[in-house]
């Protein structure tokens, strides 16, 4: 069989037109890999068909790479569900690096840099990210030594600065403790979550007097007098907050 023509197509691909009027769309891979330009006999297309595939799937894994920074785990993944054999998904993953295209250590410093500036995962949370990718240690150690401390820090003094803006309901006990569970949850260290909240100003008087006037209106329909103290001492008790808070609260309230 004769190839008579070789003409490029509009999305970047060959058309082999053989002179049995056969027609195959392929890459120019496939086309220098196989000599075709200088020896237009072919003995059989099969050959030329398993290289197709073969690019129809590398580039496919090459456009997964374009729109996002992929592992090495996450092509193999993705190889996998494609079954293709061991030998051409190692030959596949390997091309891939010599071309620049599959780097883990480049992936693992940009998946901490999106993390850092564009998420509100701690550190933990982070470094158990780029474990789940089966990185080396190596290249963890090194992408997590990029990370900006100060940055980090800022990150979560605004989150929890923002958080005590809005507490209207909880003692400062009760909300430490669940910001704290909160942050430890997201990855943060508790000695940093500790420290940010020693440099940061609650206003405890604020949340006791709404609190404890929400607790009043409540139980004014149901209690009077020396009753309804007690029960409003032991409902913000409750809450968390101090007893001396408390009976600042009531005195100021004149009781």
């Amino acid at each position: 069989m004769k190839i008579e023509k070789i003409k490029k197509m509009k999305n970047g691909k060959y058309k082999l037109k053989f002179d049995n009027g056969k027609e195959l769309a392929t890459y120019d891979n496939v086309i220098l890999e196989n000599n075709l330009l200088f020896h237009k006999e072919v003995d059989s297309v099969e050959q030329l068909l398993k290289d197709t595939d073969y690019y129809d799937l590398y580039y496919k894994m090459v456009k997964k790479i374009s729109t996002k920074l992929r592992s090495t785990y996450e092509i193999e993944e993705f190889l996998k569900k494609e079954q293709v054999e061991t030998s051409k998904k190692d030959e596949m993953i390997q091309k891939l690096k010599n071309n620049g295209l599959l780097n883990d250590l480049t992936f693992a410093k940009a998946y901490v840099s999106d993390k850092v500036y564009l998420s509100m995962e701690g550190p933990y949370l982070i470094r158990k990210g780029l474990e789940e990718h089966h990185l080396e240690n190596s290249i963890i150690e090194e992408a997590m030594n990029t990370i900006d401390e100060e940055e980090i820090q800022k990150k979560l003094t605004k989150y929890i600065q923002k958080k005590i803006q809005g507490n209207h309901k909880y003692s400062n006990y009760l909300f430490k403790q669940k910001i704290t569970t909160e942050c430890v949850n997201k990855g943060y260290s508790t000695d940093m979550i500790q420290r940010i909240f020693d440099e940061s100003k609650t206003d405890s008087d604020d949340v006791i007097k709404k609190e404890g006037e929400h607790i009043i209106r409540k139980l004014s329909k149901k209690y009077e007098e020396e009753e309804l103290k007690r029960r409003v001492k032991e409902k913000l008790y409750q809450k968390g907050f101090s007893i001396s808070d408390i009976n600042q609260f009531f005195e100021k309230r004149g009781w």
